[in-house]
């Protein structure tokens, strides 16, 4: 397979594979568009939109025949998901655990709504 001369990484090339793993096994790479979509609603935002745009361009390039790099997108894109949905539950937890133990000391409800606020014992 020839290269084009301006590529400086082979991997970066939109050519499809001659021999590929899905040929081997039958099915074709899974881009995790859902899991990605999934993971925006998490405040890891920059990492989210990564992972669905490197969910996207795992779809684009099967829909072009690039089987393998399909398939490293795909799983780039459910890596960056992942993480963004585990960093997103540790810092809503983090979030909820320094502020839930603080209430109003006028009213006792869990939110700031006063200036004055008193650590619950």
């Amino acid at each position: 397979q020839s290269q084009p001369a301006g590529s400086p990484r082979p991997s970066l090339t939109r050519q499809p594979s001659a021999i590929t793993e899905a040929a081997v096994d039958g099915s074709k790479p899974r881009d995790y568009l859902i899991l990605a979509i999934l993971s925006c609603f998490c405040p890891l935002w920059p990492i989210n939109i990564v992972a669905l745009t490197f969910s996207v361009m795992s779809r684009n390039s099967l829909q072009q025949g690039n089987v393998d790099g399909a398939r490293r997108l795909g799983r780039n894109a459910m890596v960056l998901s992942v993480v963004s949905i585990l960093g997103g539950i540790a810092i809503i937890t983090a979030w909820s655990l320094t502020i839930s133990p603080f209430t109003c000391s006028c009213c006792k409800c869990p939110h700031c709504c006063c200036l004055e606020v008193t650590l619950i014992i």
